[in-house]
């Protein structure tokens, strides 16, 4: 009905402009036609734009919603599908780790309990003892005694512990984080990535790896491309734990670090050049990198160990573990869209370069 009316009042306007083509001085035949004709393409143009706009049915809210769950949904695809390409490659840490002997599990669990009452003196003893009577400790015990010694402010120590840990197993990614983080501290860059790197490769689904070594590329070696590419990595892995949780993924390969992983949590990154993330009192009582001192330590991350299934229906995380994987959830989506947007202003910057030397070369 509204196209009708459209086209009966370009009709009615095609010959009044006929009409008054002769009176202005057209005589000609062929001009007035080809003045009418001129007319007649130019009102095709704006009366079938406006049409379209008119007939264009608008969206419902609902509509919207669905449209934008659609993409959301492509991206969380995109995003698991990374997180599973990760996860199946070789453990390294997982395939070689020393297995602990009765009375190591003995200790370490009486040690655990004195972490959590606080009592990290008697944690620190127990482990003392353990390390004079064993000869064959398995490396994620020095890193529960670094942990230990770091929330007694014994930092020096600490460190020989975790670098104690390396020592007995070098593909251990918990370790390999705490002595890169040090690294970071002082200054030391181009040491703290190398480290990063090598747990990458030991544990290529350790989360808290993609997400240091993105901080470190980031806001310290302002690599923006490689940042950028390890937030994706992080930010899969993230979605890949809540898939879990959801019961989501049905089917898998491989799940090493990142069942291992699932009580962990992460450091909030502080978007302040030349200061390091800290973790807030809350993920102090997460055994991540390293404990402020005085913080609990999490006593759930080193009895962890890695997994091997085929088939994951659902592992479901502690209310307190949703709401912290959620977070981590935003804060990633919001690293990501500013240092994407940094990425592409440095390709246009650099494809104007480019396109300039060219035009010289020419």
């Amino acid at each position: 009905m509204i196209s009708n009316k459209l086209h009966i009042f370009q009709y009615k306007l095609v010959m009044s402009w006929t009409c008054l083509l002769e009176p202005l001085g057209f005589k000609n035949r062929a001009l007035q036609f080809a003045y009418t004709a001129l007319l007649c393409i130019v009102l095709s143009g704006c009366f079938s734009t406006n049409s379209q706009k008119t007939l264009t049915p608008k969206l419902s809210k609902k509509q919207v919603e669905t449209i934008q769950i659609e993409e959301q949904d492509g991206d969380d695809k995109a995003a698991i599908t990374l997180a599973e390409t990760l996860i199946n490659q070789p453990d390294l840490f997982a395939s070689s780790k020393l297995p602990a002997s009765i009375q190591v599990k003995n200790e370490v669990a009486k040690a655990l309990g004195d972490i959590q009452n606080e009592r990290y003196v008697a944690a620190q003893n127990t482990l003392k003892i353990l390390f004079r009577n064993e000869s064959k400790i398995p490396s994620n015990v020095y890193v529960l005694a670094g942990d230990i010694e770091l929330a007694l402010e014994n930092k020096e120590q600490a460190l020989r512990h975790y670098q104690q840990a390396l020592n007995n197993n070098k593909h251990n990614a918990k370790a390999a984080n705490r002595l890169a983080k040090h690294m970071r501290e002082q200054g030391n860059f181009k040491r703290a990535y190398t480290i990063y790197s090598q747990a990458m490769l030991s544990q290529p689904s350790h989360l808290e790896s993609y997400r240091n070594r993105a901080v470190l590329n980031d806001l310290y070696l302002n690599n923006k491309v490689q940042a950028l590419a390890d937030y994706q990595a992080y930010d899969a892995l993230l979605k890949y734990k809540l898939a879990l949780h959801e019961g989501r993924v049905m089917t898998l390969n491989l799940l090493p670090v990142l069942s291992a992983s699932l009580n962990d949590n992460k450091s909030d990154k502080n978007k302040q050049q030349g200061q390091a993330e800290l973790p807030s009192p809350r993920e102090n009582n997460k055994l991540n990198e390293t404990p402020n001192a005085g913080g609990q330590i999490n006593i759930h991350a080193t009895q962890n160990s890695a997994k091997t299934a085929k088939t994951v229906k659902q592992q479901t995380l502690k209310d307190e573990d949703l709401k912290a994987l959620k977070k981590d959830l935003k804060l990633v989506k919001r690293w990501l869209f500013d240092v994407g947007r940094q990425v592409e202003s440095i390709a246009k910057v650099e494809a104007s370069k480019q396109q300039q030397a060219n035009q010289k070369g020419e």
